[in-house]
């Protein structure tokens, strides 16, 4: 455990020499909590606030698909297939609102 809060520390000393402080801030948070911890509470902010806004869902659909498709390769691999899921969900409400719910109207 001590071996790993060195690590941590030494990176965050090489980014804050680099004057990358953005990078610093999410290395803290994402070696404390976790990246799929980390981007999952950043989207579910994003989220929140579209749906406080819209009061719809199409909204946070297509910023699901915008997201996941933009930051693929920053994702970790151990949650892509989590990932895929959600987006295949989004297409599906995307989908069901076009076809299914504006027809009825």
């Amino acid at each position: 455990m001590i071996n790993w809060i060195f690590v941590a520390s030494e990176a965050v000393d090489t980014l804050l020499e680099n004057n990358n402080y953005v990078g610093a801030i999410i290395l803290i948070f994402t070696e404390t909590m976790g990246a799929t911890m980390f981007y999952g509470l950043i989207f579910l902010g994003l989220s929140t606030a579209l749906y406080i806004r819209y009061q719809s869902i199409i909204p946070i659909t297509i910023l699901a698909i915008l997201l996941f498709a933009a930051f693929r390769p920053v994702i970790p691999t151990s949650s892509m297939g989590g990932i895929l899921l959600l987006m295949s969900l989004a297409v599906g409400i995307l989908l069901y609102q076009v076809f299914i719910r504006r027809g009825n109207r």
